[in-house]
């Protein structure tokens, strides 16, 4: 008979038997349900799925016209939604969506007092479905969409109405977990969408646009129950917004941003496992700030900031704003390079006076022992200033040889029993990152060297604990063979260039050749790889160290694994090449 109804027509007749029959319907449920939960032995009905259609009801919510109609099938959605919450819950936006464009904008008690109901009832089954069969990340999204809906309408919303129905949402979701994101979204649609307003209207007794005006009061009604993080979350994603769409705009504002967001990062480093909304929504600004600006901006605002922690003595935001222009050095051109080499370097060696003040964050990350991640951030950032800066960063490197050399054994699990970062799995992935970053500062050292960098006392510093990093099977196979070819041979091979000396020379090779002679077929293979391209590298002045060589290749033609006696082959065929003389002969 109801499906009848919604197929005869949209009238006044129709809408009255419609709801005649919804209130028949809410009747009858509501007294079957309540028998149930009375355990009362009178009545043998049960309210079963096959026979009650919740489709059928979302549909009338969907095409009627008639505010009662709609408000009736709502209430009889909200009694049953318990009890099926499943089908109630797969129509959860299509009943969200009808109370965004049609029920919040009503301005009567009852509709109130509907839009009450049905979040009381609708949003803990939603929320309790959503942490039972999804992930953190999963419910947050669902609970974003449906709180959109509200944010969508908000100025639609009766004004005096506006807070109580955002209250009743946010009450029902819980402030501590989900405030931050109506906040948001909240000023998300006022930066996007609300037109901008021109002088005159910005001046008008020094109000508020509305969109701003609400969402400080929703704030306030939440502040004496909820976190601080909460409202700095919420800060947070609107200034992401504001560098999404408008960061062309916020030059004038850049030192202050930039020196809030490396100090509130600071203070919420990034973490292990799990991050907090926070955090997630600090790296993703840094991320922005790093990427969205043009550097003939951001270089010198990075200046400014610098002289500001400097001159506050807030040395923990440097490490932060150093990441900051890390992450910008690493994601410029070529071209953008050329272009601001000059303001580049007058930043580094005019303003920051480099030498020192590079030793200066040297000497933040290597001398915090509670904070080791703090080393990943500054040979990252080392990396990145090798490689754009070239043998400009070379001339202040040397405080970087006896730290390397410390590191490259403490993250070798063949010379120590307990790593630099810890044993876990994400604690070998630091180690194995830090190992990257320090091989690759480490070649464009010697890359750029035209100045004498590798000194005798400095080669003999870092020459074992380089080559030992043949034997350091640190992580996954692939790991491994990705630190190798990727790093550690072209590391090697240009540190012997570097050396520019036939003693030297003669000791990195002998000590090379020592690791062909290791139990591990995997070492032994990735000797021969780093062997090739210091011969590679070296050329004709390889030809003084061969005789040495000879009797450690006679061994691996014979050796045990097929692999490691195809890749010595291999090796002898292009020295062969590389020195011009047939080496049949010495086997």
């Amino acid at each position: 008979m109801f499906r009848r109804s919604l197929e005869i027509g949209n009238g006044p007749d129709e809408h009255y038997l419609q709801q005649v029959i919804l209130s028949c319907l809410y009747t009858c449920v509501q007294q079957v349900l309540s028998s149930e939960d009375g355990n009362t032995r009178e009545t043998s009905v049960k309210l079963k799925e096959e026979h009650f259609q919740v489709e059928l009801i979302v549909q009338v919510i969907r095409v009627s016209e008639n505010p009662q109609t709609q408000n009736l099938a709502l209430l009889l959605l909200n009694l049953v939604a318990s009890r099926f919450s499943e089908h109630v819950l797969h129509n959860i936006m299509a009943i969200f969506t009808f109370m965004g464009a049609s029920l919040v904008r009503q301005d009567d008690t009852y509709s109130f007092q509907v839009i009450s109901q049905t979040i009381e009832t609708i949003i803990p089954a939603l929320l309790e479905t959503s942490n039972q069969t999804g992930t953190t990340d999963e419910t947050k999204k669902t609970v974003a969409m449906v709180t959109r809906v509200f944010v969508d309408a908000v100025l639609d919303i009766p004004q005096h109405r506006r807070l109580p129905v955002f209250s009743k949402l946010i009450h029902t979701l819980g402030p501590k977990q989900y405030l931050w994101i109506p906040l948001g979204q909240v000023f998300d649609r006022h930066i996007t969408k609300q037109p901008v307003q021109g002088p005159a209207e910005e001046k008008v007794q020094g109000t508020l646009p509305p969109l701003v005006d609400f969402a400080v009061s929703l704030s306030q009604c939440f502040q004496p129950m909820i976190h601080n993080e909460l409202l700095l979350l919420s800060v947070t994603t609107t200034l992401q917004r504001l560098l999404e769409n408008l960061a062309a705009f916020l030059s004038s504002y850049l030192p202050v941003i930039i020196n809030q967001v490396c100090i509130l990062s600071a203070g919420h480093p990034d973490s292990e496992g799990q991050k907090t909304p926070l955090q997630q929504r600090l790296k993703v600004v840094r991320h922005h700030l790093a990427t969205s600006l043009a550097s003939r901006v951001l270089v010198p605002t990075i200046e400014k900031c610098y002289l500001f922690f400097i001159e506050t003595k807030q040395d923990k935001g440097i490490g932060q704003l150093m990441s900051i222009f890390s992450e910008h050095l690493t994601a410029m051109s070529k071209e953008d390079l050329n272009a601001h080499i000059l303001q580049m370097q007058n930043f580094f060696v005019g303003s920051l006076n480099y030498r020192s003040e590079h030793y200066k964050l040297f000497m933040w990350a290597t001398q915090d022992s509670e904070c080791q991640d703090k080393v990943l951030t500054f040979y990252r950032l080392s990396d990145s200033l090798a490689s754009k800066l070239k043998s400009l960063f070379v001339l202040f490197a040397g405080h970087l040889v006896k730290n390397v050399s410390y590191l490259l054994d403490q993250n070798n699990m063949a010379k120590t029993e307990s790593l630099y970062f810890g044993g876990e799995a994400g604690d070998v992935q630091k180690s194995c990152m830090l190992l990257q970053y320090i091989l690759s500062t480490l070649e464009k050292c010697f890359l750029y060297d035209n100045e004498g960098f590798v000194t005798r006392e400095r080669f003999e510093t870092l020459m074992q604990p380089l080559l030992d990093q043949v034997e350091n099977l640190l992580g996954t196979d692939e790991d491994y063979q990705d630190r190798i070819i990727k790093f550690l041979v072209p590391c090697v091979a240009q540190f012997a260039v570097a050396a520019k000396d036939n003693s030297l020379w003669k000791s990195l090779n002998y000590q090379l050749l020592l690791k062909t002679r290791h139990t591990s077929a995997k070492v032994r293979y990735a000797a021969l790889q780093v062997i090739r391209e210091v011969v590679v590298k070296l050329a004709e002045d390889y030809m003084v160290l061969l005789p040495e060589a000879i009797p450690f290749l006679a061994e691996l033609m014979e050796d045990d694994s097929t692999e490691v006696e195809q890749q010595c082959q291999s090796v002898i065929a292009e020295m062969e090449q590389v020195l011009g003389e047939p080496l049949a002969k010495y086997f």
